[in-house]
């Protein structure tokens, strides 16, 4: 019986930062469980799951990004990364060991997460809701208020 080398691509570069592949995988990972949580907590139908639509290559990545926030633990900001086996230790993404073309989108991602885990349970459920496209499930929460006169951007007119 041939025995087969399975030989694990390294999830390290020279200089110490994760990979780009291991990363793209990582998130790949956490955005299919972030959906199979997103379609249990009714967020997605399973028509917009079942569809490769623009709105849910947005929504998506959005969802990961917004469970990434809400599990969170660390200080300064990480994401905690799918493990590669249920024995092998837990990894986050921190600015240490980022690779440096997702850098920047990590330290933006790292900025909300204060703002995400402040608000109420009821006002991050409507958070999820609205990346979803849907209406708060609260009457009042996120709505803008109407412009008054003196609130107005010069030269728009409101149709009445």
């Amino acid at each position: 019986m041939p025995s087969s080398s399975h030989t694990t691509p390294p999830i390290h570069d020279s200089d110490g930062r994760l990979t780009e592949d291991f990363i793209q995988n990582a998130f790949h990972s956490y955005l299919k469980s972030s959906l199979t949580q997103a379609k249990a907590e009714r967020l997605l139908d399973v028509d917009m799951l079942s569809s490769a639509e623009g709105d849910l290559m947005i929504t998506g990545p959005a969802l990961c990004l917004y469970f990434a926030a809400l599990r969170c633990t660390t200080n300064p900001p990480s994401v905690p990364l799918p493990r590669l086996s249920k024995t092998s230790p837990a990894l986050d993404l921190s600015t240490d060991n980022c690779p440096g073309p997702f850098l920047p989108f990590l330290e933006l991602w790292a900025q909300t997460v204060p703002d995400i885990q402040s608000l109420t349970p009821e006002l991050q459920h409507d958070l999820a809701r609205a990346i979803c496209s849907l209406p708060p499930a609260r009457s009042g929460t996120f709505t803008e208020p109407h412009p008054t006169p003196r609130s107005r951007p010069q030269g728009r007119r409101d149709r009445d």
